[in-house]
This record gives C-alpha cells, structure tokens and sequence, in this order.
C-alpha cells in the first residue's frame, strides 16, 4: 500500500498506478487489484488523507477547521476571503457561475 500512497501523492492516475504496479514488482495483471478497487482507494485516500476534494460541503468543513484567527503560529495555513453565516460556518458558493465558490487559501 506505501507504493500505492506514494503514486497517489504524485497525482498518478489509477490506470497507471495499476501498470506501475505489474511492472515494478513484477506481477502478472491478474495479481493486482482490480482498476475499480485501486478507483475507489485513490478517491478515498486523496478525499481523506490529502483533503482533496471538489465537494462544496467537504470545502466548507476544511475552511470552517483553518479559519484565520488572531492566535495562529506563522506557519500554519489558514483559508480567508469567504463570508460567515450568524453561526460562524463558512458560506461558500455552490460552484455555479451565479454563486461561484471563491476561497483564498495561504501555505
């Protein structure tokens, strides 16, 4: 699984990492995973680990965990440039061109 995450890190597509991995461990196509099952993994492990995500709600939840605040050390990463609602939870567009999702997200 360590080959798998270190290919998904590098933005591989599933497609190639199933190939890399027939050809680097010497494997015949039948020995690896189907290309769904290392789909979903790739889809899972980028959502969860790596945060990436093109969902509007997974955004908010990210943005509303690294609001800019007063208190933050200077190497932290924080996202801006969004309005809250009443309850302080981010409100992003839905990504339509008559709501654009807009965020600013600093490293």
């Amino acid at each position: 699984m360590a080959a798998i995450r270190e290919l998904v890190e590098k933005d591989v597509k599933p497609a190639h990492i199933r190939n890399e991995l027939v050809d680097s461990f010497m494997l015949s196509i039948d020995a690896v995973r189907a290309l769904k099952q290392i789909q979903n993994f790739v889809y899972n492990y980028r959502r969860s680990t790596m945060k990436n995500t093109d969902v509007v709600e997974d955004m908010e939840e990210i943005a509303a965990g690294s609001q800019l605040s007063d208190d933050l050390p200077d190497t932290t990463p924080f996202t801006f440039g969004y309005p809250l609602d009443e309850d302080g939870v981010p409100e992003l567009g839905d990504g339509s061109d008559d709501d654009p999702l807009v965020i600013g997200i600093t490293t």
